[in-house]
């Protein structure tokens, strides 16, 4: 889920909340980042999902003598069937189609294999074999990659931002 939040009946206990600032596009003020949920000071966002649980959109800060109470600014608790995370579908999220050359893997992302059904997001993983062209910088040259694995992936990136 992008390190951003934890649907409702996948919550975890953190051992210490790590804030960090985070502005909206839209009223830039000031918000916190814990290590899985945005949460706000006092100011209402509008990127809460409205099937988000009322007693999960407060918490009392996790650091030890900090007494603030925080507002939770992001969920998305994926209730909505067949939802398309296809790029430029959804406001929250994207779908990545590429390849992933990070550590010579053997797998590569399609937008296909994420979807959204009996309010769980599901990212499929499939064998579904695909030849990449990918440049070697070494030699200057062009060469085909073969992967095997077909898998999906989620983020967030330039929907929001945040600092810290």
């Amino acid at each position: 889920f992008d390190g951003i939040s934890q649907p409702h009946g996948f919550r975890h206990h953190h051992a210490e909340a790590r804030p960090f600032r985070f502005h909206s596009p839209f009223d830039m003020k000031p918000m916190f980042l814990s290590a899985a949920t945005l949460l706000l000071a006092s100011v209402n966002a509008g990127w809460v999902d409205p099937d988000s649980p009322l007693q999960a959109q407060t918490t009392l800060s996790l650091v030890e003598n900090d007494k603030r109470l925080y507002q939770l600014v992001f969920s998305d608790e994926f209730e909505q069937d067949g939802r398309s995370f296809h790029d430029g579908n959804d406001p929250r999220w994207t779908a990545m189609n590429k390849n992933d050359y990070t550590n010579n893997p053997l797998h590569y992302y399609s937008s296909d294999s994420v979807r959204t059904g009996n309010g769980v997001l599901n990212i499929t993983t499939s064998i579904n074999p695909k030849n990449f062209t990918v440049f070697n910088e070494k030699y200057s040259e062009y060469n085909l990659q073969y992967k095997e694995i077909k898998s999906g992936m989620l983020q967030s990136w330039n929907k929001f931002c945040y600092t810290g």
